[in-house]
């Protein structure tokens, strides 16, 4: 069963040292492996590089469902943009694109995404630029499109009319709402970020890869300062008034937003896959499956309650933690409900979900007047009655007519 981190790890996300000799690259193996189908001696890499591995990912829904007004919007990891209705799950439009892996992000009457650019294989990919976009929620129809080097596959953030887009090869680019005019690009000199959202505030902008956590400041356009390295996962960072908080593997950090020191750490069982804060710094982890709970002065461990499944992700809303977990093996997915001031298990609700590929994976829950929005593996959206702990409406867009088009 994959988890997030270790299908990142298989797609050769974050694993890459660059300018090393030898290392496997971001999207795949080395540049001579192009193996079309896995044989019983070939490597996992070359089969990561294959025709095969990529058409298996496709139609993966990865990222969370972003929901804004009657709509929810989709994305697939290697497939296209959709609007469906929030209500009915119909697919109001279709926005073509080459895949991307985080969730969109919506702003005003636009969603701003991007892709990997266009390829068969992981090294065909490599070799193409990405496009941001910036797309008309209502129509589907695009606005602007901008070439951008790096494959910017992260959930952009809009602050004060730029878009920053956080790409996996080629750092940090920025561009104008308006019309996806580039202002700046800037490239880190550690090496390739992890496919997940930056966070920006206060005038800096916070991002991860394998080899820490790096502060750009966005005036000056320079990093000032980098965490020392420590074993961190690609999931995204979270923050308060205090702290800047990032999952590592033995549990959660948090650090200094001035310095990047670690200022405490939170150890967990298990690898965190997500992080969620309020009055307590919320994570759930893999190996085993649990949700765990800090205290936000020391870090020491307030509460755990053990759940069942793969987690994919958590929810914070109103009180009530929402954990997405995923089991293939039995196709199976849950979604856990959890009061935090009663600190337990409020309900637990089973769905059965497909798995198309090799990509076993779901995305984090989005939760919206009582209704919570999940994707799976082969492509398909729930939208799960939280209430009366049954499934709303099942759509799988990539087989569906946008109603615009019938």
């Amino acid at each position: 069963m994959a988890t997030r981190r270790s299908f990142l790890r298989r797609s050769g996300v974050a694993v890459a040292t660059i300018g090393v000799a030898g290392c496997s690259s971001v999207f795949g193996g080395s540049e001579n492996e192009t193996t079309d189908t896995p044989t019983e001696t070939g490597t996992e890499t070359s089969w990561r590089n294959s025709e095969s591995y990529i058409a298996s990912i496709r139609r993966n829904i990865q990222g969370r469902p972003v929901v804004a007004g009657d709509l929810v919007y989709v994305v697939e990891t290697h497939g296209d943009l959709y609007a469906l209705d929030r209500e009915s799950g119909s697919v109001e439009w279709r926005f073509e694109m080459d895949g991307t892996v985080q969730a969109p992000t919506v702003t005003g009457d636009v969603v701003y995404t991007g892709d990997y650019g266009p390829g068969a294989t992981s090294n065909e990919i490599r070799e193409s630029n990405g496009t941001a976009y910036a797309v008309d929620r209502h129509s589907g129809e695009a606005i602007w499109e901008t070439d951008v080097s790096g494959m910017p596959l992260n959930t952009p953030v809009v602050r004060d009319d730029v878009v920053h887009y956080a790409a996996l090869d080629d750092g940090v680019h920025t561009l104008a709402t308006e019309d996806g005019a580039q202002n700046w690009s800037h490239t880190f000199d550690q090496g390739s970020l992890f496919i997940t959202e930056p966070v920006v505030m206060d005038g800096a902008l916070f991002a991860t890869n394998r080899r820490g956590v790096f502060a750009l400041d966005l005036a000056a356009q320079e990093t000032y300062w980098t965490s020392d390295p420590i074993e961190y996962t690609n999931d995204p960072l979270a923050t308060d008034s205090d702290w800047l908080y990032v999952a590592a593997t033995t549990g959660v950090k948090a650090l200094s937003f001035d310095t990047g020191d670690v200022e405490w750490t939170g150890e967990s069982n298990g690898t965190p896959q997500d992080i969620a804060v309020a009055d307590r710094v919320y994570t759930c982890t893999s190996n085993p499956s649990e949700v765990v709970a800090f205290d936000p002065a020391m870090g020491s461990k307030a509460w755990g309650e053990s759940i069942t499944g793969d987690p994919a992700g958590l929810l914070l809303d109103d009180g009530t933690l929402y954990v997405a977990t995923y089991d293939y093996t039995f196709n199976t997915g849950r979604l856990h409900v959890l009061d935090t001031e009663e600190e337990t298990l409020a309900s637990e609700i089973s769905f059965t979900v497909e798995s198309e590929g090799e990509l076993e994976m779901g995305s984090p829950p989005a939760v919206e007047d009582g209704l919570c929005y999940v994707g799976d593996a082969a492509g398909n959206v729930y939208a799960i009655d939280i209430d009366d702990e049954s499934v709303h409406w099942q759509t799988t867009p990539h087989e569906a007519t946008p109603t615009g088009d019938s």
